[in-house]
């Protein structure tokens, strides 16, 4: 077994495809699924970036601590600042898999997987972006913070100064 090591990369024709460390998110049985950002572009020029998504079957040898990932697909490419270039970059990605599948350790699969599924519950956090009131006036105004609910009385102080 020899270490995975990212980002990886291979030539395109005259582009150059960097694949980062996938991202497990799923994995149900022996079958499992997830993303990998992936970037394309020349050498000296400005790359694009996009996700891959892949599914694959596992074989898990606990008392190893290994997993066979094997029959592994792309499922979809996503380069949302480049449409053209997804179906050569499907065919590409996919070409680049070992066709007899992968041994990777399974303490690995695990922590990606687990990191995925906390980054997941965290994203679901419902956030209440509704905008402020805005309150305008055309003379000169003091904004009061206040503590709690307001409490109204007449004011019993010096008159209030006019004409500022």
């Amino acid at each position: 077994m020899s270490a995975l090591s990212w980002p990886r990369d291979f030539d395109q024709g005259d582009q150059r495809v960097e694949i980062y460390q996938p991202q497990i998110e799923d994995w149900s049985g022996e079958r499992l699924s997830g993303r990998a950002a992936i970037a394309i572009g020349s050498e000296d020029g400005q790359p694009v970036y996009g996700v891959a998504r892949f599914s694959a079957d596992t074989d898990i040898d606990k008392t190893a601590g290994l997993v066979r990932v094997h029959d592994i697909t792309i499922d979809a490419v996503e380069v949302p600042t480049a449409p053209a270039k997804v179906p050569e970059l499907q065919k590409a990605l996919q070409a680049q898999l070992p066709a007899d599948g992968m041994t990777v350790a399974l303490d690995h699969l695990q922590t990606s997987y687990a990191a995925q599924q906390q980054i997941a519950k965290q994203a679901g956090v419902p956030v209440q972006n509704d905008p402020p009131r805005i309150v305008f006036a055309s003379a000169p105004t003091v904004l009061v913070s206040i503590d709690g609910d307001p409490v109204l009385r007449r004011w019993t102080g010096p008159p209030a100064v006019r004409g500022w």
